[in-house]
C-alpha cells in the first residue's frame, strides 16, 4: 500500500506490506524526520535498502535500479533439489510425457508451485504462463506435471 507525499520539488514514499516497511525520499532530513518520529512510537530497524521482500535490490551509479531474487531463487532450487539441474532455453521446453500416475501425495507440487508463483510475480514474469499453466492441476497433479514443473526449475 503505498503512501506518496509530494510538494514542490520532493517527494516521499512509504511502501508497507505486512510487517515490512520501506521509505523512499529525494530529500534525506525528511526522512530522517519521518523514521525519528516511528522510533518514537514503535520498534524500528533502519538500513540500507538492500533486501526488501525477498528481492535483492540495487542502485547504479547512472541512477537506475536493478531488481533482482537470486538468493530467493537459488534457496527453491536447492530446496527442491534442482540446483544441479542442467539449464533448458524455455520454461515449458521439456518433453511431454505420457505418465498420468498420480503424485500429489510423494511430491510437493503445492509449495513448488507456490514458490515459483512469487518468484513469477516479482521479478521473473517470464516464467509466468508456464507456472499458470502448472497451478491448473493443483488439486491431482501426475507425474507428467512435475516433469513440467522440474522444467520450470531447470530454466531457472
Amino acid at each position: 500500500m503505498p503512501i506518496l507525499s509530494q510538494h514542490d520539488d520532493s517527494f516521499f514514499y512509504i511502501a508497507i506490506y505486512v510487517d515490512d516497511r520501506l521509505v523512499i525520499g529525494n530529500k534525506d532530513e525528511e526522512i530522517e524526520v519521518f523514521l525519528g518520529l516511528l522510533q518514537e512510537e514503535f520498534n524500528v530497524t533502519i538500513c540500507s535498502l538492500e533486501n526488501f521482500l525477498r528481492m535483492q535490490i540495487k542502485c547504479q551509479s547512472d541512477g537506475s535500479i536493478s531488481v533482482s531474487q537470486d538468493v530467493y531463487m537459488n534457496k527453491i532450487l536447492k530446496k527442491f533439489n534442482m540446483a544441479e539441474a542442467k539449464g533448458v532455453s524455455m520454461p515449458a521446453s521439456c518433453e511431454e510425457s505420457d505418465n498420468h500416475k498420480n503424485v500429489s501425495d510423494k511430491v510437493p507440487y503445492r509449495e513448488a508451485v507456490g514458490s515459483l508463483v512469487y518468484l513469477a510475480a516479482a521479478t521473473r514474469s517470464d516464467i509466468a504462463f508456464a507456472i499458470n499453466k502448472a497451478a491448473w492441476v493443483m488439486d491431482r497433479p501426475v507425474e507428467k506435471d512435475w516433469n513440467k514443473i522440474k522444467c520450470i526449475f531447470c530454466y531457472l
